[in-house]
């Protein structure tokens, strides 16, 4: 009895976000096809590890040249604000809090929602797979300094604004004030 063709095309997406294309090829030829259903669990368990783990080696091997703050930092979990560039106010970001985990959104579009993993200190990163980039539309040439942002805190330490470096150019980033 060969596996639905909806239940492969699922299986096939949850490797391809969370596999590189020599694993997901080497996993794949494993695969005994007639029992694909009894894997489907074991599946969504192997695919939440690989995830984990790579977005660990992505932290741990890209983004600490980038890690200069190291002061202590408790999450940022309390703020939920929208937060403008000072100078055009074209670059709209929010970056809310749901169930103790941030997530931060480009222009109030809901397609452009990503989940932001605390790094180091106040330094935040909203690093996906390059899979989930890709799909959508986001440029993919971008090194890891483009997707950390920095949290600043006034003296009673509360959030008010987030360092972004998001043009190459801008080596300092800029600065997105709580409004």
């Amino acid at each position: 009895m060969r596996p639905s063709e909806a239940l492969w095309r699922q299986s096939c997406q949850k490797l391809e976000t969370a596999l590189d294309p020599q694993e997901r090829a080497e996993f794949l030829s494993g695969i005994d096809v007639n029992n694909l259903e009894a894997f489907q669990a074991s599946l969504d368990n192997l695919c939440k590890t690989y995830s984990r783990l790579n977005i660990s080696v992505l932290v741990k091997d890209k983004l600490d040249p980038h890690l200069q703050h190291l002061e202590s930092f408790e999450k940022a979990i309390s703020l939920s604000a929208q937060i403008q560039t000072p100078k055009a106010g074209t670059l709209l970001i929010h970056i809310t809090e749901q169930d103790g985990t941030l997530f931060m959104n480009f222009q109030d579009n809901p397609q452009e929602t990503y989940k932001m993993i605390h790094c180091q200190g106040d330094i935040f990163t909203w690093l996906s797979s390059r899979n989930d980039l890709a799909s959508r539309g986001r440029f993919i040439r971008f090194g890891a300094w483009f997707y950390t942002m920095t949290f600043a805190a006034d003296t009673d330490g509360k959030i008010v604004s987030v360092n972004w470096q998001h043009d190459e150019a801008k080596k300092e980033g800029e600065d997105f004030w709580k409004r």
